[in-house]
């Protein structure tokens, strides 16, 4: 009897540990959700505006607004790439090996999802950055002179 009540509390707690290992990789699955439906926004914006602006070329320093705008964008739009490609492999392969694999590989997949994570996150982050710099170049590359004047309906006289 001492024995069959042995078994039983190691069967439950090692149910409650897979418990908790099934709601760690639902946590990574959802995260990596979230990063991959960011990333695809972001970079299909950064494209559309990427391929839709014209040129300015009234200054002669326009050029070089004009490359580094290019540059981030184009930055911008290959991490927007990598956290998609990488977010999609992880919610396919990491509950795969949780499902599929042999004894422990729902652990190997938490533990995988927890390790990639960080490479996710760095990606996204240098994406955000090479956005937000195309977004402020983007206004130097495609404005001209005229719409950087204040109109002369605004008298901004000093008296």
């Amino acid at each position: 009897m001492n024995r069959a009540n042995q078994i039983a509390l190691f069967q439950a707690t090692n149910q409650g540990l897979l418990n908790i290992r099934q709601a760690e990789l639902n946590y990574y699955i959802n995260l990596n959700i979230a990063f991959g439906t960011q990333a695809a926004l972001i970079g299909g914006f950064t494209y559309g505006v990427f391929t839709q602006n014209q040129k300015n070329e009234d200054y002669d320093y326009s050029y070089i607004f004009q490359d580094i705008y290019w540059i981030t964008s184009a930055g911008t739009i290959a991490a927007s790439v990598h956290v998609i490609i990488t977010t999609m492999l992880l919610q396919v392969l990491g509950p795969g090996l949780a499902l599929h694999g042999p004894v422990g590989s729902v652990a190997n997949a938490a533990d995988g999802l927890r390790r990639e994570q960080k490479t996710v996150i760095t990606a996204f982050i240098v994406m955000m950055i090479l956005f937000s710099l195309s977004t402020v170049l983007s206004f130097w590359a495609v404005m001209s002179q005229v719409m950087l004047t204040i109109p002369s309906c605004y008298n901004f006289s000093v008296t």
